[in-house]
């Protein structure tokens, strides 16, 4: 692990949090965002000992960022197991720094990546192979058995905190979460389905398993998984549904404004397929029900979120509903 001088650790925090920069390193920065955690991505750095190194990726703790659950230590840990699983190593960007109290981290870059939520949502070309590289992955993370030393965190049950949805709120109905009940005719199907889920902590997760969190470098056609900051033992069936769960927001959400609707929702389902033959063909524990349960909470969920946001419901919100009816079950 590398070590920092005061100066290169303050101008790399700023260049991840939009302050200032020493003259010239701002030039290298490709994009910045801000939110729960602050990151940039730099297409190079000037000084050591970064020089030459090629592109960085920074993460710096952000101001959203107050739960212990959500810090950059948890992501920290992560990265000192050291039997973390082949294809799972692999397919994590390399840690180039990370200071004690975890409020910076420095990963190798890719300059030609762009997250698989990014791709969709633009409607450029769409391939199977990511769904074959994270069914892999995901089965690796699963199937995955720590150090008996290693003390992992448990990830909490996010159906109870992510949108705090209930069976008797999907019966009754609470503000303008109602009105989506009401206009999409929510069905028992759904009702009875998240009723029966269970968390299940009994694997290492993700705990953020989403395409969004999912890099595809288009230089060297690699698939990458970062955002590793609620990983610890918890429901494998939490992570393969959210990953299910965004892809098909992402692929309904271009499908709104796409000509080829019907050819996007071909793909969809092509996608899902592929990804669960994979995960199966590496992991024996696979609870299909499970799975798709956990994908169609996290698409109602999101139609509750994006909901909130508005006074009516749009064409998505009722696609999303609808979709979550059609993959239970499937």
């Amino acid at each position: 692990m590398l070590s920092l001088s005061s100066n290169i650790y303050s101008d790399l925090q700023g260049l991840a949090r939009l302050g200032t920069q020493h003259d010239g390193s701002a030039e290298c920065v490709i994009w910045q965002r801000t939110g729960r955690h602050c990151v940039a991505l730099l297409s190079s750095y000037p000084f050591e000992p970064f020089r030459g190194v090629g592109s960085l990726f920074l993460k710096a703790k952000g101001n959203a960022q107050i739960a212990e659950d959500i810090s950059l230590k948890r992501e920290k840990q992560f990265y000192e197991l050291r039997d973390v699983p082949p294809p799972v190593r692999s397919a994590v960007p390399p840690l180039h720094f990370v200071d004690a109290p975890a409020e910076l981290m420095v990963y190798r870059g890719f300059a030609d990546a762009s997250s698989l939520f990014d791709i969709w949502g633009k409607g450029d070309a769409m391939s199977l192979s990511s769904a074959e590289d994270l069914g892999q992955v995901s089965a690796a993370l699963h199937n995955w058995t720590p150090n008996a030393s290693d003390t992992l965190p448990i990830v909490k049950d996010p159906t109870m905190t992510y949108g705090h949805i209930t069976p008797e709120q999907f019966q009754n109905g609470r503000g303008r979460f109602d009105l989506l009940l009401k206009f999409v005719h929510i069905s028992p199907t759904l009702n009875t389905c998240f009723r029966e889920l269970s968390w299940r902590a009994n694997a290492v997760t993700h705990g953020d398993f989403k395409i969004d969190n999912v890099l595809i470098d288009r230089s060297s056609v690699s698939t990458y998984v970062i955002d590793w900051e609620l990983f610890g033992v918890g429901d494998p069936g939490w992570d393969c549904g959210s990953l299910i769960g965004s892809a098909c927001h992402a692929v309904l959400h271009h499908a709104a404004y796409s000509e080829d609707r019907e050819l996007s929702e071909t793909f969809l389902w092509e996608w899902i397929k592929t990804y669960l033959n994979a995960y199966q063909s590496y992991r024996s524990e696979c609870d299909l029900d499970r799975i798709m349960g956990y994908a169609a909470y996290w698409l109602v969920n999101r139609a509750q979120i994006e909901l909130a946001q508005r006074t009516f419901p749009t064409e998505t919100d009722v696609k999303l509903i609808r979709f979550a009816h059609n993959i239970v079950g499937v």
